[in-house]
């Protein structure tokens, strides 16, 4: 892919997971164009484009929301909550999520 492409690198890796809860989401942290899609906390590997500088580093990741002046640190992003979880949802998860909603 990496020739047919003309790509400077290429990273083979499982981009997505496969069955179970998690199906069809993304295996650690995506941004795109300043939208979060998913986002884990422990240490990974990310690659970063910012204003045309490509990075590949480990990191982990974690947001803050702050409204006014109060702020919270989201358990997790786009997953199901449960009474102890403080989740974080955007327009992302509507238009791209796989889980069917009776």
């Amino acid at each position: 892919m990496v020739y047919r492409t003309n790509a400077a690198a290429a990273i083979n890796v499982g981009f997505f997971e496969i069955a179970g809860g998690d199906d069809g989401r993304p295996s650690l942290t995506l941004m795109i164009d300043s939208k979060l899609f998913s986002l884990r906390k422990q240490l990974q590997s990310l690659l970063i484009i910012d204003q045309g500088n490509i990075q590949i580093t480990k990191a982990s990741a974690k947001i803050l929301v702050a409204i006014g002046d109060k702020s919270v640190i989201p358990n997790q992003v786009h997953y199901f909550s449960n009474l102890k979880d403080i989740t974080f949802y955007n327009d992302v998860w509507a238009s791209t999520t796989l889980t069917s909603y009776n």
